[in-house]
């Protein structure tokens, strides 16, 4: 368990860095990291590749309310040639800046999955440098000896809808259908999670606090025509863009719930967060947004 021993007034001293790991095929399981001044871990160097990270608490928690101190910079950061990396499971909180950060000198590959991720002060997965990387062509080959965004720069998904329905084809025990399309190479699978919080963040993006579901997606080459719009949307640079609709339980997350999801590519590079969307009601049906109810009079 790796947790800073107390001094004699019984709290935390902390390190620079919690856990630095610089080799290859490392597990990092089931620790307590919090308290240190910079990272909580630092994956670094040609030699980091193929580690697991998984079901450590990393920072001071995802609850609403919370006392625990995170780390002081990210909770994990990935950089220097550091490759086909997972980040798996894991609660990540709390931290002063990102939850994970890869960084455009990390090899790619490197994926985050599972995690419950929240309450950080800036994003929850941050590819490059500070801020939300917005969705452009992605490549479709990335060597970071000439050059290349973190990640590949995965493009997120982008949601159109997130209701809980009460009416039509509803599959058992899964009433929130959340809808969207992903652009990005064509191929697959992808891989789709769905995560609820409390709120969106203020740059409009969220965070990853639950967990709510997974889905993979194919995307083809055929062009994509959006229902009632009249246009198609045609691939270009290999970039083509796929629908999708989720159906999840509504055991984690309720009406004015936040919605964010990412995508993570068949060779395991994961996304940034997407912009958020607030859980409504169908509308028209019992608590949902219903329009001249019963008693309208003209």
């Amino acid at each position: 368990m790796a947790h800073t021993a107390p001094d004699a007034a019984g709290a935390d001293l902390g390190n620079g860095t919690g856990i630095r790991i610089n080799g290859g095929f490392n597990l990092i399981r089931g620790n307590r990291i919090d308290h240190n001044a910079v990272d909580g871990i630092l994956l670094s160097g040609a030699d980091a590749e193929g580690n697991r990270i998984e079901d450590n608490l990393i920072g001071g928690g995802v609850a609403t309310v919370g006392f625990a101190t995170g780390n002081g910079r990210m909770g994990v950061m990935v950089q220097s040639e550091a490759y086909d990396n997972e980040i798996r499971d894991n609660t990540i909180g709390c931290n002063g800046d990102d939850g994970v950060r890869i960084m455009p000198s990390a090899g790619g590959r490197n994926t985050v999955a599972g995690n419950r991720i929240a309450r950080n002060s800036t994003l929850g997965i941050d590819l490059g440098t500070n801020g939300v990387s917005g969705n452009d062509n992605d490549p479709a080959i990335c060597d970071p000896a000439l050059g290349c965004a973190a990640n590949r720069g995965q493009n997120f998904p982008v949601l159109d809808s997130a209701e809980r329905r009460h009416s039509g084809m509803i599959p058992i025990g899964r009433p929130v259908r959340v809808q969207g399309t992903l652009r990005s190479i064509a191929g697959g699978p992808y891989r789709l999670e769905v995560f609820g919080g409390d709120s969106c963040e203020a740059n409009g993006h969220g965070e990853g606090q639950r967990p709510l579901g997974a889905q993979t997606l194919t995307i083809t080459t055929a062009p994509y025509c959006p229902p009632g719009n009249g246009f198609c949307i045609q691939c270009v640079n290999f970039n083509c863009t796929a629908p999708f609709t989720l159906w999840l339980p509504e055991i984690d997350v309720m009406p004015g719930n936040a919605i964010t999801i990412t995508a993570t590519s068949p060779n395991g590079d994961t996304s940034e967060f997407s912009a958020c969307m607030t859980l409504t009601e169908e509308p028209g049906q019992p608590g949902g947004d219903a329009i001249f109810a019963d008693g309208f009079e003209d």
